[in-house]
């Protein structure tokens, strides 16, 4: 079976700034590498997979320091897995940095989006709402009708809970790398607040869709 690598980094975005870039002004996104450290290498089925932790925050359970403890590891308290390549699996021993970023022009950035609490259905599903004519009386964002009172389908677009949920931008042009600062501007926006992003390989920019 053939795969693509989704070779990736754990970061923290700290903030979005403007940069000069081919002679234009380009709004991007700062995001900080932080040293990957290999906790595990597993191979199963020709599948080659690292697991990555870095160490952001404070460690959420106890037996997440006695594991890190018993395998000589630092106290990583964010972990996640990258399906890489038998090359990238054999090549990468302790841990990673940003080296293995330089030669990427595109990324796909993973991270939870900014939670905006219980919102009504025009704004959660962008709704254009009623009319304001004459007899259009206190419904101007209502709803509607969500069908008989026997049953509600699923998935109807209803008021509900706004954003804070995992999403992920796609191809996004990596503008500039600063080596010493460990810093990557990628273009544009990236989902969430300031904190921790995943980058992988853009999957869309190797030539063939997983």
């Amino acid at each position: 079976m053939s795969f693509q690598s989704r070779f990736g980094w754990i970061g923290q975005k700290i903030g979005m700034t403007n940069v000069m870039h081919d002679g234009k002004v380009c709004s991007v996104t700062l995001v900080k590498i932080l040293t990957q450290h290999v906790l595990s290498k597993i191979e199963h089925n020709g599948v080659f997979t690292l697991r990555v932790g870095v160490e952001l925050g404070k460690l959420k359970t106890k037996p997440q320091i006695i594991e890190l403890q018993k395998i000589n590891k630092p106290l990583c308290n964010l972990v996640k897995e990258f399906r890489v390549s038998k090359e990238e699996y054999d090549s990468i021993d302790g841990s990673y940095s940003l080296d293995r970023i330089a030669d990427e022009k595109f990324l796909d950035v993973t991270a939870r989006s900014i939670g905006k609490g219980f919102a009504g259905a025009m704004k959660r599903w962008n709704f254009k709402g009623a009319g304001a004519s004459h007899g259009v009386s206190l419904t101007h964002r209502a709803i509607g009708s969500i069908g008989t009172r026997e049953k509600s389908w699923p998935n109807k677009k209803m008021a509900g809970r706004l954003g804070n949920e995992q999403v992920t931008v796609q191809s996004i042009p990596v503008i500039e790398i600063d080596q010493e600062l460990s810093i990557v501007a990628l273009h544009g926006s990236v989902p969430g607040k300031s904190g921790a992003v995943i980058l992988r390989k853009a999957i869309k920019k190797q030539g063939v869709i997983v």
